[in-house]
Protein backbone atom coordinates (compact mmCIF):
# COMPACT_ATOMS: atom_id res chain seq x y z
CA UNK A 1 0.00 0.00 0.00
CA UNK A 2 1.07 3.77 -0.47
CA UNK A 3 1.80 5.80 2.59
CA UNK A 4 -1.61 6.86 2.84
CA UNK A 5 -2.82 3.76 3.46
CA UNK A 6 -3.13 1.24 5.70
CA UNK A 7 -0.77 -1.83 5.81
CA UNK A 8 -2.08 -5.52 6.58
CA UNK A 9 -0.56 -7.30 9.26
CA UNK A 10 -1.55 -11.26 9.44
CA UNK A 11 -2.34 -12.68 12.59
CA UNK A 12 1.01 -14.56 13.96
CA UNK A 13 -0.69 -18.24 14.05
CA UNK A 14 -1.21 -17.45 10.23
CA UNK A 15 1.90 -15.75 9.62
CA UNK A 16 4.07 -18.83 11.22
CA UNK A 17 2.27 -21.40 9.02
CA UNK A 18 3.04 -19.46 5.98
CA UNK A 19 6.97 -19.21 6.91
CA UNK A 20 6.74 -23.07 7.23
CA UNK A 21 6.19 -22.98 3.41
CA UNK A 22 8.57 -22.90 0.58
CA UNK A 23 10.45 -19.90 0.07
CA UNK A 24 8.28 -19.66 -4.18
CA UNK A 25 4.85 -20.60 -2.26
CA UNK A 26 5.56 -17.82 0.29
CA UNK A 27 6.74 -15.41 -1.91
CA UNK A 28 3.86 -16.09 -4.54
CA UNK A 29 1.88 -15.60 -1.28
CA UNK A 30 2.66 -12.51 0.14
CA UNK A 31 2.54 -10.94 -3.49
CA UNK A 32 -0.77 -12.19 -3.49
CA UNK A 33 -1.64 -11.00 -0.51
CA UNK A 34 -0.05 -7.65 -0.89
CA UNK A 35 -2.13 -6.91 -4.02
CA UNK A 36 -5.22 -8.34 -2.74
CA UNK A 37 -5.29 -5.40 -0.44
CA UNK A 38 -3.57 -3.16 -2.80
CA UNK A 39 -7.06 -4.33 -4.58
CA UNK A 40 -9.70 -3.37 -1.82
CA UNK A 41 -7.58 0.07 -1.17
CA UNK A 42 -8.92 1.12 -4.27
CA UNK A 43 -12.08 -0.01 -4.64
CA UNK A 44 -12.38 1.62 -1.27
CA UNK A 45 -11.44 4.97 -2.78
CA UNK A 46 -13.81 4.47 -6.12
CA UNK A 47 -16.50 3.70 -3.85
CA UNK A 48 -16.38 6.39 -2.16
CA UNK A 49 -15.75 8.72 -5.41
CA UNK A 50 -18.76 7.57 -6.97
CA UNK A 51 -21.15 8.26 -4.07
CA UNK A 52 -19.95 12.01 -5.12
CA UNK A 53 -22.83 14.86 -5.63
CA UNK A 54 -21.94 15.99 -8.00
CA UNK A 55 -20.76 13.43 -10.70
CA UNK A 56 -21.98 13.28 -14.02
CA UNK A 57 -23.99 9.83 -15.42
CA UNK A 58 -20.86 9.12 -17.61
CA UNK A 59 -18.57 9.02 -14.71
CA UNK A 60 -20.98 7.22 -12.33
CA UNK A 61 -20.84 4.49 -15.19
CA UNK A 62 -17.36 4.78 -15.56
CA UNK A 63 -16.81 4.33 -11.46
CA UNK A 64 -19.05 1.19 -12.01
CA UNK A 65 -16.60 0.14 -14.44
CA UNK A 66 -14.09 0.27 -12.53
CA UNK A 67 -15.75 -1.74 -9.20
CA UNK A 68 -16.50 -4.41 -11.88
CA UNK A 69 -13.14 -4.41 -12.57
CA UNK A 70 -11.80 -4.46 -9.40
CA UNK A 71 -13.61 -6.82 -7.84
CA UNK A 72 -12.82 -9.48 -10.62
CA UNK A 73 -9.06 -8.96 -9.63
CA UNK A 74 -10.25 -9.33 -6.33
CA UNK A 75 -11.68 -12.58 -6.81
CA UNK A 76 -8.66 -13.34 -8.85
CA UNK A 77 -6.52 -12.60 -6.40
CA UNK A 78 -8.09 -14.58 -3.44
CA UNK A 79 -8.31 -17.88 -5.49
CA UNK A 80 -4.82 -17.44 -6.20
CA UNK A 81 -4.22 -17.36 -2.20
CA UNK A 82 -6.62 -19.82 -1.62
CA UNK A 83 -4.10 -22.18 -4.15
CA UNK A 84 -1.01 -21.35 -1.56
CA UNK A 85 -3.29 -21.22 1.69
CA UNK A 86 -4.68 -24.81 0.76
CA UNK A 87 -1.62 -26.83 0.87
CA UNK A 88 -1.11 -25.97 4.78
CA UNK A 89 -4.21 -28.13 5.47
CA UNK A 90 -3.59 -31.67 6.28
CA UNK A 91 -5.48 -34.10 3.03
CA UNK A 92 -5.40 -36.64 5.59
CA UNK A 93 -8.86 -36.14 7.56
CA UNK A 94 -11.56 -36.57 4.83
CA UNK A 95 -14.18 -37.06 7.26
CA UNK A 96 -13.16 -33.47 9.27
CA UNK A 97 -15.82 -30.82 9.57
CA UNK A 98 -16.05 -28.46 6.81
CA UNK A 99 -15.22 -24.48 7.31
CA UNK A 100 -18.12 -22.03 6.23
CA UNK A 101 -15.06 -20.59 4.03
CA UNK A 102 -11.19 -20.34 3.00
CA UNK A 103 -8.55 -18.43 4.73
CA UNK A 104 -7.98 -16.57 1.44
CA UNK A 105 -11.97 -15.00 2.10
CA UNK A 106 -10.89 -14.41 6.00
CA UNK A 107 -7.78 -12.50 4.81
CA UNK A 108 -9.89 -10.75 2.05
CA UNK A 109 -12.49 -9.55 5.63
CA UNK A 110 -9.28 -8.67 7.40
CA UNK A 111 -7.92 -6.41 4.74
CA UNK A 112 -11.23 -4.64 4.52
CA UNK A 113 -12.01 -3.99 8.05
CA UNK A 114 -7.98 -2.82 8.28
CA UNK A 115 -9.39 -0.30 5.92
CA UNK A 116 -12.42 0.26 7.97
CA UNK A 117 -10.73 0.86 10.86
CA UNK A 118 -8.21 3.44 9.15
CA UNK A 119 -10.87 5.48 7.55
CA UNK A 120 -13.03 5.28 10.70
CA UNK A 121 -10.02 7.03 12.68
CA UNK A 122 -9.57 9.26 10.01
CA UNK A 123 -12.96 10.63 10.59
CA UNK A 124 -12.85 10.63 14.36
CA UNK A 125 -11.76 13.60 14.65
CA UNK A 126 -14.36 15.81 13.04
CA UNK A 127 -17.43 13.20 13.79
CA UNK A 128 -18.86 12.08 17.04
CA UNK A 129 -20.26 8.95 15.78
CA UNK A 130 -16.95 7.86 13.83
CA UNK A 131 -14.94 8.29 17.13
CA UNK A 132 -17.49 5.73 19.39
CA UNK A 133 -17.05 3.63 16.50
CA UNK A 134 -12.98 2.83 16.87
CA UNK A 135 -12.72 1.04 19.79
CA UNK A 136 -15.66 -1.45 18.29
CA UNK A 137 -14.08 -1.83 15.16
CA UNK A 138 -10.67 -2.89 16.84
CA UNK A 139 -11.98 -5.30 19.30
CA UNK A 140 -14.00 -6.80 15.93
CA UNK A 141 -10.19 -6.79 14.34
CA UNK A 142 -8.64 -8.50 17.39
CA UNK A 143 -11.90 -11.23 17.04
CA UNK A 144 -11.33 -11.82 13.44
CA UNK A 145 -7.67 -12.27 14.31
CA UNK A 146 -8.31 -14.93 16.71
CA UNK A 147 -10.63 -16.54 14.69
CA UNK A 148 -8.60 -16.92 12.27
CA UNK A 149 -5.38 -18.39 13.68
CA UNK A 150 -7.63 -20.90 15.71
CA UNK A 151 -8.90 -21.83 12.04
CA UNK A 152 -5.53 -22.27 11.15
CA UNK A 153 -4.67 -24.37 13.71
CA UNK A 154 -7.28 -26.33 12.68
CA UNK A 155 -6.40 -26.94 9.23
CA UNK A 156 -2.80 -27.64 10.18
CA UNK A 157 -3.85 -30.57 12.45
CA UNK A 158 -6.54 -31.73 10.18
CA UNK A 159 -9.44 -31.08 12.83
CA UNK A 160 -11.20 -29.06 9.76
CA UNK A 161 -11.54 -29.01 6.27
CA UNK A 162 -11.86 -26.05 3.93
CA UNK A 163 -14.08 -25.46 0.96
CA UNK A 164 -13.12 -25.77 -2.55
CA UNK A 165 -11.97 -21.90 -3.23
CA UNK A 166 -13.43 -21.74 -6.83
CA UNK A 167 -15.34 -18.54 -6.55
CA UNK A 168 -17.14 -18.27 -10.44
CA UNK A 169 -18.18 -15.17 -10.11
CA UNK A 170 -20.18 -13.48 -12.80
CA UNK A 171 -20.25 -9.85 -13.93
CA UNK A 172 -23.01 -9.23 -16.07
CA UNK A 173 -24.46 -12.21 -18.69
CA UNK A 174 -22.06 -14.48 -20.75
CA UNK A 175 -23.05 -12.92 -24.00
CA UNK A 176 -22.65 -9.52 -22.68
CA UNK A 177 -19.13 -9.96 -21.27
CA UNK A 178 -16.40 -8.48 -22.91
CA UNK A 179 -13.54 -10.74 -24.83
CA UNK A 180 -10.25 -10.33 -23.59
CA UNK A 181 -8.64 -8.26 -25.77
CA UNK A 182 -5.39 -9.48 -27.30
CA UNK A 183 -2.17 -8.01 -29.02
CA UNK A 184 -3.04 -8.10 -32.89
CA UNK A 185 -1.30 -10.31 -35.02
CA UNK A 186 -0.06 -7.15 -37.05
CA UNK A 187 1.02 -5.12 -34.10
CA UNK A 188 4.91 -6.69 -34.29
CA UNK A 189 6.73 -4.51 -31.68
CA UNK A 190 5.23 -1.30 -29.54
CA UNK A 191 8.18 0.52 -27.68
CA UNK A 192 6.84 2.81 -24.71
CA UNK A 193 9.29 5.92 -23.80
CA UNK A 194 8.17 6.75 -19.84
CA UNK A 195 9.47 9.76 -17.35
CA UNK A 196 8.96 13.04 -15.98
CA UNK A 197 8.39 15.87 -17.61
CA UNK A 198 11.33 17.00 -20.25
CA UNK A 199 13.49 14.08 -19.67
CA UNK A 200 13.23 13.80 -23.32
CA UNK A 201 10.73 11.38 -24.41
CA UNK A 202 9.52 13.50 -27.39
CA UNK A 203 13.33 13.70 -28.31
CA UNK A 204 13.78 10.06 -28.24
CA UNK A 205 10.83 9.28 -29.61
CA UNK A 206 10.99 11.41 -32.38
CA UNK A 207 14.69 9.75 -32.94
CA UNK A 208 12.94 6.16 -33.46
CA UNK A 209 10.32 7.66 -35.50
CA UNK A 210 12.83 9.37 -38.15
CA UNK A 211 15.12 6.31 -38.01
CA UNK A 212 13.16 3.53 -37.85
CA UNK A 213 10.55 5.13 -39.77
CA UNK A 214 7.77 4.15 -37.23
CA UNK A 215 4.44 5.07 -35.79
CA UNK A 216 4.30 7.64 -32.83
CA UNK A 217 1.59 7.93 -30.61
CA UNK A 218 0.74 9.68 -27.29
CA UNK A 219 -0.80 7.69 -24.29
CA UNK A 220 -3.24 9.98 -23.91
CA UNK A 221 -4.27 10.53 -27.27
CA UNK A 222 -4.82 6.24 -27.17
CA UNK A 223 -6.56 6.86 -24.21
CA UNK A 224 -9.03 9.89 -24.94
CA UNK A 225 -9.92 8.10 -28.35
CA UNK A 226 -10.53 4.83 -26.81
CA UNK A 227 -12.94 6.71 -23.87
CA UNK A 228 -14.56 8.40 -26.85
CA UNK A 229 -15.56 4.71 -28.64
CA UNK A 230 -16.87 3.46 -25.42
CA UNK A 231 -18.85 6.49 -24.32
CA UNK A 232 -16.08 6.90 -21.05
CA UNK A 233 -15.69 10.50 -19.21
CA UNK A 234 -12.56 9.99 -17.73
CA UNK A 235 -10.28 6.80 -18.81
CA UNK A 236 -7.85 7.80 -16.41
CA UNK A 237 -10.35 7.16 -13.60
CA UNK A 238 -10.46 2.93 -14.69
CA UNK A 239 -7.73 0.21 -13.24
CA UNK A 240 -4.59 0.29 -15.03
CA UNK A 241 -5.60 -3.20 -16.30
CA UNK A 242 -8.98 -1.50 -18.14
CA UNK A 243 -6.55 1.23 -19.13
CA UNK A 244 -4.16 -1.34 -20.55
CA UNK A 245 -7.15 -2.93 -22.50
CA UNK A 246 -8.45 0.10 -23.78
CA UNK A 247 -4.57 1.03 -24.96
CA UNK A 248 -4.17 -2.02 -26.63
CA UNK A 249 -7.34 -1.79 -28.36
CA UNK A 250 -6.60 1.21 -30.00
CA UNK A 251 -3.25 -0.19 -30.89
CA UNK A 252 -4.57 -2.94 -32.69
CA UNK A 253 -7.09 -0.55 -34.71
CA UNK A 254 -3.99 1.43 -35.77
CA UNK A 255 -2.19 -2.14 -37.14
CA UNK A 256 -5.02 -3.31 -38.51
CA UNK A 257 -5.22 -4.47 -42.13
CA UNK A 258 -6.40 -1.91 -44.68
CA UNK A 259 -9.51 -2.81 -46.79
CA UNK A 260 -11.05 -0.91 -49.60
CA UNK A 261 -12.64 2.54 -48.96
CA UNK A 262 -9.78 3.46 -46.48
CA UNK A 263 -7.91 6.03 -47.07
CA UNK A 264 -4.31 6.09 -48.81
CA UNK A 265 -2.62 8.00 -45.32
CA UNK A 266 -3.80 5.44 -43.04
CA UNK A 267 -2.84 2.75 -45.69
CA UNK A 268 1.21 3.63 -45.27
CA UNK A 269 1.19 4.45 -41.77
CA UNK A 270 -0.70 0.98 -41.01
CA UNK A 271 1.63 -0.77 -42.78
CA UNK A 272 4.76 0.03 -40.74
CA UNK A 273 6.00 -3.12 -38.15
CA UNK A 274 6.78 -0.10 -35.00
CA UNK A 275 4.68 1.37 -32.77
CA UNK A 276 6.23 3.85 -29.98
CA UNK A 277 4.11 5.10 -27.39
CA UNK A 278 4.90 8.52 -24.77
CA UNK A 279 3.41 7.97 -21.20
CA UNK A 280 2.82 10.94 -19.68
CA UNK A 281 3.56 12.04 -16.21
CA UNK A 282 1.92 10.16 -13.66
CA UNK A 283 -0.79 12.38 -11.99
CA UNK A 284 -1.20 13.61 -8.56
Amino acid sequence: MTQNSPPLVLPPGLARAIATLPDKDRHRLDDTVTRLHTVNGHLWGTEDRVRGALRSAAQIADCKREIDQLNAERNVLAERADEVLGSLADAGRADAPLHTETLASVVDRLSVLTLRIWHTERAAPRDELNRRRVPALHGQREELCAALDTLVSDVVAGRRRLPVPARFKLYGRDDAAPAEVKPSRHLRRVIAFGGLSECGKSTSAEFVQRTCGAQRFKIGFLLRQAAHREGLADPYALSARRQGELLLGELNRAQRPIFHGEHPRAAATAARSTSVIQVPRRRR
